[in-house]
């Protein structure tokens, strides 16, 4: 299946958006495994399970582990997969748009290393 795909790296000089036509594929979501739902850590984070433990809360419990907490899954809305883009297709057939998005990606991905090694010096992570 082809769809329409849009990357902040390809703009027209005059900032419009550059839309490529590539080939997707459905893969099962990395982020839930396939379940649509994600794990709702923010419970234990909060001590929420601890509490129910200590105070006896058997039906709070019972209701954690049937997954009454959790969540939608933010990657695929619960639709279970998601659109996989084949990048093989964009490097063969737009070799300028390709070496493009990969010098934006490493660039993002530098500045994020750089980001937290400034708050890894200041001391955030310890």
């Amino acid at each position: 299946m082809k769809k329409e795909f849009f990357h902040d790296a390809l703009l027209y000089e005059n900032d419009y958006p550059i839309c490529l036509i590539v080939p997707f594929a459905k893969i099962v979501c990395p982020c839930c495994n396939g379940t649509g739902v994600e794990f709702g850590s923010d419970c234990d984070e909060s001590r929420m399970v601890e509490d129910m433990y200590e105070d006896c809360d058997y039906e709070g419990l019972e209701s954690y582990y049937r997954g009454a907490y959790d969540k939608v899954c933010s990657e695929c809305n619960g639709k279970n997969v998601v659109d996989e883009i084949d990048w093989n297709f964009i490097e063969i057939n737009y070799p300028k748009e390709y070496l493009a998005i990969k010098q934006y990606e490493n660039n993002a991905y530098n500045d994020r290393q750089y980001e937290l090694a400034e708050k890894r010096a200041l001391g955030y992570f310890n």
